[in-house]
């Protein structure tokens, strides 16, 4: 049986540096919850308090409910955790994502387009 003799030092710090950091790349791609927050807000110009807010008029409700969403989907944290971070009941931010959900699947341009650039926005 062949032993394998150890790697000198310098071969192993080449094999180390050629290897690509991956966690590097993991969280350039994984936006957190306030690079939503604060994209979500300079799509529809609205103010972070206004986002975090009780308000309950549309124009402050349906962005809630795309960060809502958006949460949910980039960031892999479940309802729960999102309904912390916006001091909201879990079932409200289940029943956000529902209804983005709904107005992606049954033609709401408007809404569409914002997902759609406010996604790629925090994801490059």
């Amino acid at each position: 049986m062949m032993m394998h003799e150890p790697c000198p030092r310098r071969e192993r710090q080449a094999r180390v540096a050629v290897q690509p950091n991956w966690l590097e790349t993991y969280k350039a791609r994984t936006p957190g919850f306030s690079d939503i927050a604060e994209a979500v807000c300079a799509h529809f110009d609205l103010t972070l308090d206004m986002l975090f807010s009780r308000r309950r008029d549309r124009r402050v409700a349906r962005p809630r409910q795309i960060a809502m969403y958006l949460c949910i989907e980039l960031t892999k944290h479940s309802p729960t955790q999102v309904s912390r971070v916006f001091k909201r009941d879990h079932t409200t931010v289940l029943h956000g994502r529902r209804a983005i959900e709904d107005l992606l699947r049954y033609g709401d341009d408007d809404v569409r387009d914002a997902v759609r650039l406010i996604r790629k926005k925090v994801t490059r």
